[in-house]
C-alpha cells in the first residue's frame, strides 16, 4: 500500500488530522478548531495519508513569532507585520513550532512522523520564496519560509530522535518549586522599581500607575540604597501583593523589556492572544511591573510556565525571584508551585534554521511549553 504526503487543504483532510489528533492527545475537538482559528494564515497542517485515504500521521506548523538575537529597543522591535522583522539576518528569523505530530498506533514505527517532521523543517529553512521539492522527491511542491523550525521533546528520550532529524538543543529553561506550607514567607515587601526611583524605572507604566502614587513601592533611595520608598506623608508603604490580568499585547511590552540583552523569542500577538485564552490559567503582571508570569492550575499545584522577573529587582536580591514564586503560592492558596525562568538546566526547546542562525541562537530562551 502506499503513502504520500499532503497539505490540509480540504475539509476532509482537516477532519482527519483532528480526529487522529485527538485520539492520540486526548484533546477535545473543539479545542484543535480552537487553535487554528487562534493562529488563522500562520498554521498549516500536514497529513500522510494511504491510497485509501486514511490520515495515518499527522503534523500541524504555526508561526509563533521572531527570534531576537541581539538587544536593542523593545517598543521598535514590535514588527510582527514584517514577515522577516526589521532589517532582516538572524536577528529577525520567523520561527515555526511542529507541533501535535502524531501517528495512528497501527502504523507507528514505520517512519512516518520523522518524515512528515523532516519535510516541515525543509519548508521552513529553505531560503525564502524559493521552491522546494516536487514530482523528483515525490513531495508536495512547497515554498521556503527562511525561518526557524522549532520542535519542544515532551520528555529527554525524544532530544536523541529529534536530533537525528537535524534539530539540535537549543532553547533552555530553569525548573524551580516552592512549597508555601514548608517553610516561612518573607516578611511582607513589595519589590516594584517605580517612577521615583528616576531613571532607575524599567517597567512599562500604565496611565493607570501614573496617576497612581501608590504603586510605587520600591526603589533606590537617597543613600542609593534599595530601601521602601517615603510617600508624601514620609511614611513607609508595605501594600498586599498585586496580581493582574492583562492582555497578550500588554504582556509582551513586558516580557519584552525583561528580555532585553538575552537571545530570545519574541512572541506573536496571536500566540500571546492563545496563551492568554487557553486553559484556565491567564497572564499576570504581579505588583504593576516586579514581575509578569502565565499561570497554569493544576489541583493543588500552581505552574507558572513562565516567571520573569524585573531584571533590576534580580539585580537587588539573588533570592527575589523565589521570594515573588512564593507571594504567588500565597495569593493562589497552592500547597506547591511550580516556575521555570531563563537559564540552562534542561532543554525545553531545539531547532533548526536558515542561514546558520543556530549558533548565534545556542543558549537562548523560548518560554512556553509547546510539547
Amino acid at each position: 500500500m502506499g503513502y504520500r504526503v499532503e497539505t490540509v487543504d480540504s475539509k476532509d483532510k482537516y477532519e482527519g488530522l483532528r480526529d487522529l489528533w485527538c485520539r492520540v492527545f486526548g484533546d477535545e475537538p473543539g479545542f484543535v478548531d480552537f487553535f487554528y482559528e487562534s493562529f488563522g494564515g500562520d498554521i498549516r497542517g500536514y497529513v500522510i495519508r494511504n491510497d485509501a485515504g486514511k490520515t495515518i500521521s499527522a503534523l500541524t506548523c504555526f508561526r509563533c513569532g521572531v527570534f531576537r538575537d541581539a538587544p536593542g529597543d523593545a517598543e521598535g522591535r514590535q514588527a510582527h507585520d514584517a514577515p522577516d522583522g526589521p532589517g532582516g539576518g538572524a536577528d529577525s528569523l520567523p520561527v515555526y513550532v511542529s507541533y501535535a505530530i502524531c501517528t495512528d498506533p497501527e502504523y507507528r514505527g514505520q517512519g512516518h512522523a520523522a518524515a512528515l517532521t523532516e519535510y516541515v523543517r525543509s519548508i521552513v529553512t529553505a531560503p525564502r520564496g524559493t521552491v522546494i521539492h516536487g514530482e523528483d522527491d515525490g513531495l508536495p511542491a512547497a515554498e521556503g519560509l527562511g525561518g526557524i523550525s522549532l520542535v519542544s521533546p515532551a520528555e529527554e528520550s525524544l532530544i536523541g530522535y529529534y536530533d537525528r532529524l537535524g534539530y539540535r538543543e537549543t532553547f533552555f529553561v530553569d525548573e524551580h518549586a516552592v512549597h508555601a506550607g514548608e517553610e516561612e514567607l518573607p516578611e511582607e515587601e513589595d519589590w516594584a522599581v517605580g517612577a521615583e526611583a528616576g531613571e532607575q524605572s524599567a517597567y512599562i507604566e500604565t496611565s493607570e500607575q501614573s496617576a497612581a502614587a501608590d504603586t510605587r513601592f520600591w526603589g533606590l533611595g537617597p543613600d542609593g540604597n534599595a530601601d521602601f520608598l517615603d510617600d508624601e506623608e514620609g511614611e513607609a508603604f508595605e501594600p498586599e501583593l498585586s496580581v493582574e490580568s492583562v492582555s497578550g499585547s500588554m504582556y509582551n511590552r513586558y516580557r519584552e523589556e525583561f528580555l532585553a540583552g538575552i537571545p530570545h523569542v519574541e512572541m506573536s500577538p496571536e500566540m500571546m492572544e492563545f496563551l492568554r485564552a487557553d486553559g484556565d490559567g491567564g497572564l499576570l503582571v504581579i505588583n504593576g511591573g516586579d514581575a509578569v508570569c502565565r499561570v497554569v492550575y493544576a489541583g493543588n499545584t500552581v505552574m507558572l510556565d513562565e516567571l520573569l522577573v524585573n531584571p533590576q529587582l534580580r539585580a537587588l536580591s539573588e533570592e527575589i525571584e523565589e521570594e515573588i514564586a512564593l507571594r504567588i503560592a500565597e495569593h493562589f492558596g497552592a500547597e506547591t508551585l511550580v516556575y521555570r525562568t531563563p537559564g540552562s538546566g534542561r532543554c525545553q526547546s531545539m531547532s533548526a534554521a536558515a542561514n546558520g542562525a543556530e549558533a548565534a541562537a545556542e543558549g537562548a530562551y523560548f518560554g512556553f511549553p509547546i510539547e
